[in-house]
């Protein structure tokens, strides 16, 4: 609801990261939930966005603490950066603890499939593949999802399960004719679904 709020809030803080130091909370200050879910937010993606890794993970820690999407968002994004910073099996115990915690939210699929690619980065295959699967098996029409399916038709593509033997492979008949190509011809009319 309010990603976007929080995303310009975090562009306007960006511009001004170098010449200020942090902006500490006032004294005495009670914020509203959007409120601080939006300073942390803010801080945090600053933060990244400048490569402070550190700096923003101890801000998406403080949105983590706050209910709902807030603390969805957070966690999944503690879990990014430290895939994108090369931690794969930190990132890989961070999605499975947000798959742990957030069993029906709204960044499910996504912590699913990031905790394939960090699988996948430490070596793990296998267990990268089945988890591939079941984003595309859970969520087949959704932007993870289909990446899943894709990267899993390629992985089978590129390694075959067996050897074909292409003396075994039968001609095809290229006759218009379709009894000769071994193919019926359905049957019109009133028992036509026999």
């Amino acid at each position: 609801k309010y990603y976007y709020r929080m995303l310009a809030a975090a562009a306007i803080e960006t511009e001004q990261w170098e010449a200020a130091d942090p902006v500490p909370l006032p004294d005495g200050w009670k914020p509203k939930s959007f409120s601080l879910a939006g300073y942390n937010f803010a801080r945090g993606f600053a933060a990244a966005m400048h490569g402070k890794t550190e700096e923003a993970i101890k801000e998406y820690r403080e949105l983590e603490k706050l209910r709902g999407q807030y603390a969805e968002e957070g966690a999944w994004r503690i879990g990014w950066l430290s895939y994108i910073s090369g931690k794969f099996k930190e990132a890989e115990k961070n999605f499975q603890s947000n798959i742990d915690r957030f069993k029906n939210g709204d960044l499910l699929e996504a912590n699913i499939f990031w905790k394939a690619k960090s699988l996948e980065k430490m070596g793990n295959s296998l267990e990268a593949t089945q988890v591939y699967k079941e984003v595309s098996s859970r969520f087949p029409f959704t932007y993870y999802g289909t990446i899943a399916s894709n990267k899993l038709v390629k992985t089978s593509l590129s390694r075959p399960s067996k050897q074909v033997d292409f003396n075994s492979i039968q001609p095809i008949s290229l006759s218009s004719d379709p009894s000769r190509q071994g193919i019926k011809e359905p049957k019109l009319g009133k028992n036509s679904q026999e």
